[in-house]
């Protein structure tokens, strides 16, 4: 069982956050877009994330903002050194300006989800999942997982 790496998509534009989307799927990647930063955040929490590929450029806030915990890529428009020190510098792990091709989107994603994997082990973060059998619970993600499949409780 190979579970899908979560990759949050913050992307105002809907035909760029659909071709990221598009290309993330077709490279068994999980993606969730969200289209502005406290709609992000949201799904953020909720969802916990293995990456968040995060815009500049959004209507409710500066992307820069959004910036958490997380091993975070920017993908903007703007291109200028000093936005990009700047988003280096609050906590983002890489930094892709637009336009970009998808092998090189791909690839950023592979390398900054390596750096946080051994980030986790080397912190022992991994000791907050537990597997039986064809069970899988991610405390850190408050999720449980059946066959791969979330399961999602009620309360009566």
């Amino acid at each position: 069982m190979n579970e899908k790496r979560v990759i949050l998509v913050i992307e105002d534009e809907h035909t760029i956050s659909n071709f990221i989307c598009r290309a993330l799927s077709a490279n068994d990647y999980k993606p969730i877009p969200a289209f502005a930063g406290k709609e992000g955040l949201s799904l953020y929490f909720s969802h916990g994330p293995d990456l968040v590929l995060l815009d500049l450029g959004l209507p409710d806030m500066d992307g820069i903002e959004v910036l958490q915990e997380t091993p975070v890529i920017i993908i903007s428009a703007r291109d200028r050194e000093s936005e990009k020190v700047k988003a280096l510098d609050m906590g983002a792990d890489d930094y892709i300006v637009k336009p970009f091709g998808v092998p090189e989107l791909l690839a950023r994603i592979r390398t900054t989800l390596r750096r946080a994997d051994r980030l986790k082990l080397s912190r022992g973060s991994q000791k907050d999942i537990y597997h039986i059998k064809d069970l899988t619970v991610d405390i850190a993600k408050h999720q449980v997982l059946l066959d791969g499949e979330e399961i999602h409780f009620t309360q009566n």
